[in-house]
Formats: C-alpha cells, sequence, structure tokens
C-alpha cells in the first residue's frame, strides 16, 4: 500500500471512528464530572470517603457505557474503512492498468446503464480520446463507499459516446445529493446542477452535468431543445469560445461543482491560450 492511500485510510477512521467516538468521549466526560462536582459538594462535602465511592462508581459506568457504544455503534465502521482500503486499492490498480490519463474533468452521471457499466449519481473523470468520451469512477471515499457498493460501481473504462454520432441538448437542472464530511459527521446536502443530455444514433440518452460540454464544445446544441428550454450555443469563435468557458468555470465554483484552486487552476489554462 503506498502512502498516499495509508493517509487515505487514516484520515477516514478520523472520520466516522476516531474522531467521532473522541467527541462523543470528551463530551461524556465533561457532562460527568460537572454533574458529579454538583453531587459532591451538595452531599459529600464531609464524606471523602463516599465522595471517592461515588466517583469509583461513575467511572465503572462510563467504562460500561463506552464499552456498548464501541460495540454496538463503533466497530462496524471499521469494517467499513477495510472495504474502503479494498476499493481504493482496486481503483489505483485499474486506473494504472486502462493508462487513464492525468487530465481529466470531473462530471457527476444522472443515468444508470448497466451495458455501459454507467452508474447514476456516481462522480466520474471524463476525457476525450480522439472522437470519443470516456469515463472512468471517481476516487472512492468513505462518504461515498456506501453508494458506491449500493450501485455496484465497476471501475473500468467507459466509451460513453462518438462524437460525429450524437446530439446534444441542454436539459436543464437535477438534484445531486452531495455527501460531505462536515461538522464532525457526514451529512447528505442537496445540490441543484444544470445538466447535459448526448442522445446517440441507437436511440440512447446519457444524461451528465454540464461540465461535460468542455469536452464537446465544438459540438452545437440542438436548436430544437434551445426552443423549449434554453437558448443554443452558437459554434464559438476563439474569443467567444474562451468568453464562454470563462464564465462556465465561474458558474462550475458558484455552484460547488469544483473547488476554487480548481477554478485558478484552470481559469489560467483558458488565459494561456488568448
Amino acid at each position: 500500500m503506498d502512502q498516499e492511500t495509508k493517509n487515505e485510510i487514516w484520515n477516514a477512521r478520523l472520520k466516522i471512528v476516531l474522531g467521532r467516538f473522541l467527541i462523543v468521549t470528551f463530551e461524556f466526560i465533561f457532562v460527568y464530572l460537572f454533574v458529579a462536582l454538583i453531587i459532591l459538594r451538595l452531599s459529600f462535602s464531609n464524606d471523602d470517603t463516599a465522595a471517592m465511592i461515588l466517583t469509583l462508581m461513575g467511572l465503572f459506568l462510563a467504562f460500561v457505557i463506552f464499552a456498548i457504544m464501541y460495540i454496538v455503534d463503533f466497530r462496524p465502521k471499521w469494517d467499513q474503512i477495510q472495504i474502503l482500503t479494498e476499493h481504493l486499492t482496486l481503483y489505483k490498480q485499474r486506473r494504472k492498468e486502462l493508462n487513464v490519463p492525468q487530465e481529466t474533468i470531473p462530471v457527476i452521471s444522472f443515468t444508470h446503464d448497466e451495458q455501459k457499466d454507467l452508474r447514476k449519481d456516481i462522480p466520474y473523470q471524463a476525457w476525450k480520446d480522439q472522437n470519443k468520451i470516456m469515463l472512468f469512477p471517481e476516487k472512492p471515499t468513505i462518504e461515498y463507499l456506501k453508494r458506491y457498493i449500493e450501485q455496484g460501481v465497476p471501475y473500468v473504462v467507459t466509451q460513453c459516446a462518438i462524437l460525429s454520432d450524437i446530439e446534444v441538448k441542454l436539459s436543464g437542472k437535477q438534484t445531486w445529493i452531495e455527501i460531505a464530511y462536515l461538522n464532525k459527521k457526514i451529512q447528505h446536502i442537496e445540490k441543484s446542477v444544470d445538466t447535459v443530455t448526448l442522445y446517440t444514433k441507437d436511440h440512447k440518452q446519457y444524461c451528465f452535468d454540464i461540465r461535460l460540454l468542455s469536452l464537446i464544445e465544438t459540438k452545437p446544441v440542438s436548436e430544437e431543445n434551445a426552443k423549449s428550454s434554453v437558448q443554443s450555443i452558437e459554434q464559438p469563435t476563439q474569443s467567444k469560445d474562451i468568453e464562454l468557458k470563462l464564465k462556465q468555470l465561474k458558474e462550475w465554483v458558484d455552484q460547488g461543482l469544483i473547488t476554487q484552486e480548481e477554478y485558478q487552476a484552470q481559469r489560467q489554462k483558458v488565459l494561456n491560450r488568448m
């Protein structure tokens, strides 16, 4: 196991096992000491023996409670760490074997297609290989591990579509449930995401968030869809292309689809083309 994987596993342990367990422990100890001091002050101010007995009984009770908490709640989470380790190892092994490029675009899939090994509500890495759009699952994290397992996400490269054989339509907004570690616990955050749909010659539809457009920027969006929902995107000139890309990047960072660091890096790449 490489050092990067070890660090990721350790961070996962802190999030779902050690971190939460330590927080609960300190909260319980604080409350117990506060209550114990009040009881000792009111009832046993002149009886050191009784105070000592009460303190020892409280510590024993605390030990029993923590043992039960660990067995019932925290111990099963160690199994999640083992599963995450297996997923991370397989992910990195397959990524290397399949020669997935370093420069990819993160996208969210809103389509489930068993034949294409495509899963709904799963983040993917997308890139263009000649005239083809290729996909590979994003690196699994402890937050998304359960979703990966339930969906049976395979770590394979998927040829999503051939650019010359598709029609592109903007398809409005979709609800995306982001899973994030906030305030010392895993939370589900509902977000509204702009999407684009690819229509293939074999009558299949593949829906992704709008970041995929950066891979198919030379493919005009269908005018039919523009009349019903949004304005069509014209074949851009170089200057208009740059303006459009900068606008898209700003929308993505405002919607939380990319981080501020990713925004600055991609923005600089676009500006360097001028």
